[in-house]
């Protein structure tokens, strides 16, 4: 084994180089590797037959599609905050990807009935006449004493009230509280059935960032493209389509046996996996390990990239926002429709109109359709976040570390956040 230097950690540090598998890759994985590539001998194992996680970005690590502008569309992550990601922010810097802003605030919101709401930030961006535009900031009026009641909530309570709480316990029935809660389910893309019991910890950490001022930052190119840059630099060895049996600690390492029948042997293990997965993959979890994993469960979902604008059609305006929420099933159910022509740098005269859209299948065309990913995601209940504290504390126990969006906000930010804290540990380079 050779001794390096680590010049990102001090004049007085010195890192061993080790043999670390990395499991899972997506955003947490992609970028702990990067962080320690330059020092320790890394392997990454994804399962799937492609990188990126929930990062799908068509005509870059999704190439089936059926369509034929040869510009990126992103079928997963699309968007980030501008002013609240700075490890995000630093890896894209240190990627020399330039990150560009993006309007932000608008959202509307689409009720069964008939009946919408838009934003501020919405109505300013609709081409409707003035008097139109009047009319759409009138009916805000109702919502206000709501709005007010809710931004109390948000931004005056004590963060240890929202400890092991679900969100319902702060929101009412109101029509300003299933709004936020809509951009929730769209924020974490949780099913709305589900929503009440998301973490109230993680939901207004999020929403104490977000205004009607709020800023997002897109990657020209699609998200991807920093997994491309990432990969044009990484020495290590990447392995997809990959099915791992089950993973085994031992005193001097872990030892990662494949279906294929291969075991191989390393100094670490790096879970890169939404956690409800950990746990199966562990053939000798402690104790400890099983309460700090125990109540994470399996989120499935399926997401559409698409060009029906009929869904706009019985509410009869024709301005798209990037955070459009629809109400279904007498409100018990929705789902979110995001548009993506801004988000891809293409001109407002472009004569497509091109959609994310989430829970919305029995209302598009299938004609217009034109790419369907599946994606893994943790459902965030205060009972599964509980324990996080206590992985973040352990990391490292029995040769084993553990990164993902999970540890920290939820989101990209904290992924990215998450592979900094692991890479200082082992003496990787560090994100400033």
């Amino acid at each position: 084994m050779q001794i390096i230097r680590n010049p990102f950690s001090g004049p007085s540090t010195r890192t061993l180089l080790v043999k670390i598998a990395i499991v899972g890759g997506g955003a947490a994985g992609i970028a702990t590797a990067y962080l320690l590539d330059t020092f320790h001998q890394i392997s990454l194992f994804e399962k799937q037959p492609i990188l990126g996680g929930n990062v799908r970005t068509l005509n870059k690590n999704v190439s089936s599609v059926s369509f034929s502008p040869k510009f990126p569309l992103d079928n997963g992550v699309i968007e980030f905050l501008r002013d609240h990601s700075p490890y995000f922010n630093a890896l894209m810097e240190d990627l020399g990807i330039d990150l560009e802003v993006t309007q932000g605030g608008a959202t509307s919101f689409f009720s069964e009935d008939g009946s919408y709401w838009q934003s501020p930030g919405a109505v300013n961006q609709d081409s409707a006449p003035f008097l139109c535009k009047c009319k759409d900031y009138f009916k805000l009026l109702p919502l206000l004493p709501d709005y007010l009641i809710t931004w109390g909530k948000i931004h005056l309570f004590e963060k240890k009230i929202f400890f092991d709480q679900p969100i319902s316990k702060f929101f009412s029935d109101r029509l300003m509280s299933r709004w936020y809660k809509m951009l929730l389910m769209y924020g974490y893309s949780t099913p709305y059935s589900k929503i009440d019991q998301f973490s109230a910890e993680i939901a207004f950490e999020l929403l104490q960032q977000i205004n009607l001022n709020t800023q997002w930052s897109r990657i020209p190119g699609g998200v991807y493209s920093y997994f491309e840059a990432i990969l044009g630099r990484f020495r290590g060895k990447v392995h997809c389509n990959v099915q791992i049996d089950n993973i085994v600690r031992k005193s001097n390492g872990a030892l990662l046996s494949l279906k294929s029948g291969e075991t191989l042997a390393f100094d670490k293990i790096i879970f890169a996996t939404p956690p409800d997965q950990i746990r199966s993959l562990l053939a000798d979890p402690t104790d400890e390990e099983k309460k700090r994993f125990a109540a994470w469960n399996t989120n499935h979902i399926s997401t559409q990239i698409h060009t029906d604008t009929g869904l706009y059609r019985p509410y009869g305006i024709n301005s798209y926002t990037e955070f459009d929420v629809f109400e279904k099933d007498t409100g018990q159910e929705g789902g979110y429709n995001a548009y993506l022509n801004r988000l891809c740098g293409l001109s407002p005269r472009h004569p497509t109109s091109y959609f994310l859209a989430y829970n919305l299948e029995e209302c598009i065309d299938p004609q217009q359709v034109l790419d369907v990913q599946n994606h893994h995601t943790p459902l965030y209940t205060p009972e599964a976040i509980h324990y996080r504290q206590e992985i973040r504390e352990t990391n490292g126990e029995n040769h084993t570390y553990y990164t993902g969006a999970y540890l920290n906000n939820g989101l990209h930010e904290g992924a990215i956040a998450s592979a900094a804290a692991v890479s200082k540990m082992l003496g990787g380079k560090l994100l400033s």
